[in-house]
């Protein structure tokens, strides 16, 4: 019987070349799903945008100003308690 062993050079070129063809599928892949996902490139803006004027393409301002009025009130009104503040105690 023959001792057969692989020669190094050939077991290293194989195994870079194994490894770049695994790293070149797994890119063209990752690239291919982000035109998949919207078809076609937005900003984020944009993508916020839609998703709060889904039913109508529309966003009114005044309520939008309103509504971070009342935001704004609710945190003033609020007591510290509330508001999850630490009280000290202790040295």
């Amino acid at each position: 019987m023959k001792n057969y062993t692989p020669n190094f050079k050939s077991t290293l070129a194989l195994l870079l070349f194994s490894a770049f063809f695994v790293t070149s599928c797994k890119n063209s892949s990752e690239e291919n799903s982000d035109e998949k996902e919207t078809g076609k490139m937005e900003y984020p803006a944009e993508w916020m945008y839609n998703q709060r004027a889904y039913p109508n393409n529309y966003i009114n301002k005044e309520a939008y100003k309103e509504a971070i009025a009342q935001s704004k009130q609710i945190l003033a009104n609020r007591s510290p308690e509330q508001a999850g503040e630490w009280t000290f105690i202790g040295p």
